[in-house]
């Protein structure tokens, strides 16, 4: 206790700690396991496995993202496997108030928060996993309660705390800077979106980053796409494994949010309008929007109009998503407005 500077150590009697284990009554909670360099993970295992031996009949609970280790990775301890389940509401506001209570920050801050959440949709949405709850709990402290506004601006500064600021600022060694990993993880979150996929295989997801490193040189210097796969899954926060050879983003609207910002970059408008029917494309189609620049922007949505007009089976879900998306253009071509005036587009 002592050697993690535990402010209760002074209270107990000598070999308080010792005598509780060896009577198997203690809890042991080790937590983040994700967070060993892979290379000394095998000597963590060890070091478990010496501490099970030495005090027998303790619970114990070993946390870790399920892509850093593999599944059966302690069954021969006699540990069961558990996966979280999305947060209930009442989950959330216990988390939300607990967060505030252990950083120290001020309660109504906490509440604030809360109340945030319930009336605003993408927020909620976002904080169902202790991950992007308690990421949202630090932005709301550090900005002093007020949390970046829209779901583009959100996102940001969430994927900016996730990639590098999270790393930075535990002062472990940023393999690679933001961008670089964003570039890598929308190629990897289009591909699904195109092929209408939750999950992809790990071999996909490889192909995928080999067909990008050529044009990425620091990153191809960091090693082959196989590694720097290994590192998006253990240290961006956004990708996991969740089952063997299976890769996935730990919540559909990140995965939504790149694929789109992918989308726009290559200037796949009409893709994005003829799959504008589909319900798993409709959150892309926002966040396009939200990407592109105003003649980009008025071109999308001209497009889904007209399509509305040509389709009458879709016509009103294509009216209204075009409606939905100016929630999320700040700035559009005035030459857009004139023709959805005009009729044009209408």
């Amino acid at each position: 206790m002592s050697a993690v500077g535990c402010p209760v150590t002074g209270s107990q009697p000598p070999g308080w700690a010792d005598r509780v284990l060896a009577a198997g009554r203690g809890v042991l909670l080790i937590d983040g396991v994700d967070e060993v360099p892979e290379e000394e993970r095998a000597r963590t295992r060890r070091w478990l496995a010496d501490l099970l031996a030495a005090f027998p009949g303790n619970l114990w609970l070993v946390t870790s993202r399920p892509s850093a280790v593999r599944d059966d990775w302690l069954a021969g301890e006699g540990f069961t496997e558990l996966t979280l389940s999305p947060m209930s509401r009442d989950n959330i506001a216990v988390f939300v108030r607990r967060w505030h209570e252990s950083a120290g920050a001020d309660p109504a801050l906490g509440e604030a928060l809360l109340s945030s959440m319930r009336t605003k949709q993408d927020l909620g949405r976002l904080a169902t996993n202790p991950l992007m709850c308690a990421l949202i709990c630090a932005l709301h402290r550090e900005r002093r309660g007020f949390l970046p506004r829209g779901r583009k601006a959100l996102y940001d500064a969430a994927l900016s705390m996730l990639l590098e600021r999270r790393d930075r600022e535990r002062e472990l060694t940023v393999e690679l800077d933001e961008e670089s990993q964003v570039e890598l993880l929308q190629r990897l979150a289009y591909w699904l979106i195109r092929n209408g996929r939750a999950e992809m295989d790990r071999a996909d997801a490889v192909h995928q980053l080999e067909r990008l490193l050529p044009s990425m040189p620091y990153v191809a210097a960091q090693g082959p796409a196989e590694e720097i796969l290994r590192h998006l899954l253990v240290r961006s926060g956004l990708l996991r494994e969740p089952a063997v050879d299976a890769v996935d983003f730990v919540h559909r609207t990140f995965q939504d949010y790149l694929g789109a910002r992918a989308a726009v970059e290559e200037r796949d408008f009409d893709v994005l309008v003829a799959h504008a029917h589909m319900d798993q494309w409709e959150d892309v189609i926002r966040m396009a929007v939200a990407h592109a620049r105003a003649d980009e922007r008025g071109r999308l949505l001209t497009g889904l109009v007209q399509r509305g007009d040509l389709e009458p089976g879709h016509r009103g879900r294509l009216h209204l998503l075009a409606m939905a998306c100016l929630e999320h253009a700040p700035k559009l071509d005035p030459g857009c407005g004139r023709k959805w005036r005009d009729g044009r587009g209408s």
